[in-house]
């Protein structure tokens, strides 16, 4: 509907124009609609800056989240391997994943 009334609006509009100056005629309902549609997008214009930098924020985190994901990811493809590889006894194995585990835990910080 806006946009009809936007034609509208157009359409009633008269213009007079001088050699320096531009002078418009227009309906006072539709000049305080006018207004009113710029004060509208305004909030919008600040609420999307508000999205915006959320988004940017949120685009961080996110980015940390699946540099932290590659990071444990490698950690248990290093486990894995070694389990499969190994032929240390059980207790020697278990020190090594707590030693694999610890260093992985320990860029966290």
């Amino acid at each position: 509907m806006s946009k009809e009334r936007l034609k509208s609006i157009k359409r009633k509009t008269v213009y007079l124009e001088g050699t320096n100056y531009l002078m418009m005629a227009i309906n006072t309902d539709d000049y305080r609609w006018l207004i009113k549609q710029a004060e509208r997008v305004q909030v919008l214009e600040n609420k999307l800056e508000n999205v915006m930098d959320r988004y940017t924020y949120l685009e961080g985190i996110y980015y940390d989240i699946r540099k932290r994901y590659k990071h444990y990811r490698e950690a248990i493809a290093q486990l894995i391997n070694y389990i499969e590889m190994t032929d240390d006894d059980v207790d020697q194995q278990v020190h090594k994943i707590h030693v694999i585990l610890d260093k992985t835990l320990e860029g966290e910080e």
